[in-house]
């Protein structure tokens, strides 16, 4: 998403992803500090895409669907990259598809949430609520038909890293466990399959 650095996604046991901020291999930005075009770059504003489309709701509806077009096709984006990592990234064999799996996982509910479903339903309500207000307080005209919109684009900024932590949150004490526990299954079969003497 936006923040710097990007969302750490809670890479289960055996699976090597590397992440915004992380130490890896590559010329990136910030010494030893690999560069992600996805989270340290200006591609990471596409992320507001659907905040910014919910803001302009009252004025431009037909701006909304769009937005959350270009919203989800980087989240798409990013979730591919962090999947193609850690496919790349792995040890062979089941060990390999079941990091891909938990990276894309990962990126991909981490994402839609905290990018999108939630900022998103956030705005919607602000504006929402703003219009509501000032109609029902006899606003002036200009008033009526900005305001909603400029209280939504301004509340934009202080929404993004309560909401990044309560994604982290909910996250670490629901689906990355499970994917912690997936991928100690796998290690588990992988090792197993190697002590196995071989067929005569």
């Amino acid at each position: 998403r936006r923040r710097q650095p990007g969302p750490r996604v809670r890479v289960p046991v055996g699976c090597v992803v590397v992440m915004s901020g992380d130490v890896g291999a590559g010329g990136g930005t910030g010494g030893d500090k690999h560069y992600d075009m996805w989270r340290d770059g200006p591609l990471r504003y596409l992320g507001y895409a659907n905040e910014v489309g919910e803001a302009f709701r009252p004025m431009l509806p037909r701006f909304v669907a769009p937005s959350y077009a270009i919203a989800f096709a980087y989240v798409s984006c990013d979730t591919w990259d962090k999947g193609s990592r850690a496919f790349h990234e792995s040890s062979k064999g089941r060990n390999q598809y079941a990091a891909t799996m938990a990276a894309v996982v990962d990126t991909w509910v981490w994402q839609t949430l905290a990018s999108v479903v939630v900022p998103g339903l956030t705005i919607n309500r602000v504006v929402r609520a703003a219009g509501i207000v000032a109609t029902r307080a006899a606003a002036p005209a200009a008033v009526v038909a900005w305001g909603p919109t400029a209280l939504g684009l301004g509340v934009i900024p202080l929404i993004i890293k309560p909401i990044d932590h309560a994604v982290d949150w909910t996250l670490d004490r629901s689906l990355r466990p499970w994917l912690d526990g997936l991928m100690s299954a796998v290690d588990v079969d992988d090792d197993g399959a190697n002590d196995r003497p071989a067929a005569a």
